[in-house]
């Protein structure tokens, strides 16, 4: 049975922490069991939380944002560059998290209100993306769920975009050569999964007031493929860790 260590940036105090562990668990086809759980704003996880994980996961962050200048948010960064020297499991990083990966590689990530997408949108497989195992019987278009303001201005050198939306580029990414991916979209979220944070980030949206909320929820449809992208990434990691490949890293990133 292989269990994944979910990297969490949310506080001990936000349900939001449990349920992105249940979303994810639920999308994988997995026990919640198998998804161990750790609050990255307390701190790292050890070397030996690290070896005991078949993968490891970064999931989203509510209210936080990676050009903060908290002290945990500029450890994870540096923790990430130290990550990408020496890939030795598959890596899949979500929202704040795939932010916080492609900063760490040398990205300047912004916040574009022009460019917000809180919703349901249609998303495009690149020719990369539609060759990469993840997206193994995907679509060219499928719609995904999706929740966030800030967005990393460029790609880095060494990471392929695999999907795009109409309004933003790099919608999934992932480095060159190695199982690492990451998504701005948030694949393990059904429908009444992104209406249910919405409503609990109500202030952080600008959703507090009914007729905003009922606004926001005309942007929602459902997004059925996006627990199929995930079981790929279980399947994924099964099939590494059947291989046991040594996967040492010759990426050097360019923010170091």
């Amino acid at each position: 049975m292989k269990n994944y260590l979910l990297l969490q940036c949310r506080l001990d105090s936000d349900p939001m922490r449990d349920h992105e562990r249940d979303c994810v668990a639920r999308a994988m086809k997995v026990a919640p069991e198998q998804v161990e759980q750790f609050n990255l704003t307390q701190g790292l996880p050890s070397a030996q939380r690290l070896e005991q994980a078949a993968a490891l996961m970064i999931g989203g962050s509510g209210a936080f944002h990676v050009y903060d200048s908290d002290v945990w948010v500029l450890g994870l960064i540096d923790w990430c560059k130290e990550l990408l020297q020496n890939v030795d499991r598959p890596v899949l990083v979500m929202c704040f998290g795939h932010q916080a990966m492609l900063k760490a590689s040398g990205a300047a990530v912004i916040n574009d209100m022009e460019r917000e997408e809180l919703g349901t949108y249609e998303l495009s497989l690149t020719q990369d993306g539609a060759a990469d195992p993840l997206f193994a019987g995907i679509p060219k278009n499928f719609y995904a769920q999706l929740g966030h303001v800030d967005r990393a201005a460029s790609l880095p050198e060494g990471w392929l975009n695999l999907v795009d939306s109409p309004s933003q580029p790099n919608q999934a990414v992932r480095l060159t050569g190695l199982p690492v991916w990451g998504f701005q979209f948030h694949a393990e979220l059904r429908m009444q999964d992104n209406l249910y944070r919405v409503r609990h980030y109500a202030e952080h949206y600008g959703a507090a007031r009914e007729e905003v909320f009922e606004a926001l929820k005309a942007r929602h449809r459902p997004s059925p493929k996006g627990t199929d992208i995930l079981q790929n990434f279980a399947s994924i990691v099964e099939q590494f860790w059947e291989k046991k490949p040594c996967t040492e890293s010759s990426y050097s990133s360019p923010s170091l």
